[in-house]
């Protein structure tokens, strides 16, 4: 019995890792924002679903049932591990999200005060730096700034806004985005919109 255990918790641990530790870096802002290609983890998930079921039925044999039993407690195992690493990661990335957008606070602030300074926002976040910020605040996903006619056409008529392409798969187009007249739409850009504080992330 310990040794199946053993067999269950091995898989499970190496399978979950992956996740936590690539979406861990994100919590600490030291990248993996853009996750995409990350989906492919979860292949280990799909054979080894498949070897269980035909474990479990290799396991009606009384003379198979031993070596049987240790491919189900592996193969559940790797079916575990990938689909708690994926909630949890998740869970993880969208928190990162948070962290991301207190630490942004101070860029936001210096948009704002340039706008007030000049009539208009800067055309790029460098132009912020020295007079608004002493250097563009790090740790954060990799913002650009739209400003002008295409903020006010795309943004809901917003003067400037704040955004990052934080793709959270292979084939997928996340953004997170800071309108200045906080108007967030329920859907829109690509997705619908979970708000993150001042923030929004777009679930494409």
């Amino acid at each position: 019995m310990r040794f199946r255990v053993k067999k269950l918790l091995t898989p499970f641990v190496l399978m979950a890792a992956p996740f936590l530790l690539i979406n861990g870096f994100t919590v600490l802002g030291l990248g993996a924002w853009r996750t995409a290609g990350i989906e492919l983890l979860l292949l280990p998930a799909l054979v080894a679903f498949v070897t269980l079921v035909a474990a479990l039925f290799i396991s009606l044999s009384s003379r198979y049932r031993p070596q049987a039993l240790n491919m189900v407690a592996t193969s559940l195992g790797i079916v575990l591990g990938c689909v708690f690493g994926a909630i949890v990661g998740r869970e993880l990335r969208m928190y990162a999200f948070e962290l991301a957008a207190t630490r942004a606070a101070p860029l936001v602030a210096a948009v704002s005060a340039y706008e007030k300074d000049h009539g208009v926002p800067p055309r790029t976040l460098e132009e912020l730096v020295p007079a608004h910020l002493p250097k563009l605040p790090d740790r954060l996903p990799p913002l650009r700034l739209v400003s002008g006619e295409v903020a006010t056409r795309e943004y809901q008529g917003n003067p400037w806004v704040l955004v990052a392409l934080v793709p959270g798969g292979l084939i997928n187009w996340d953004t997170f985005l800071y309108l200045p007249k906080q108007n967030y739409p329920a859907t829109g850009y690509g997705g619908a919109l979970q708000r993150i504080g001042d923030w929004a992330y777009v679930h494409e």
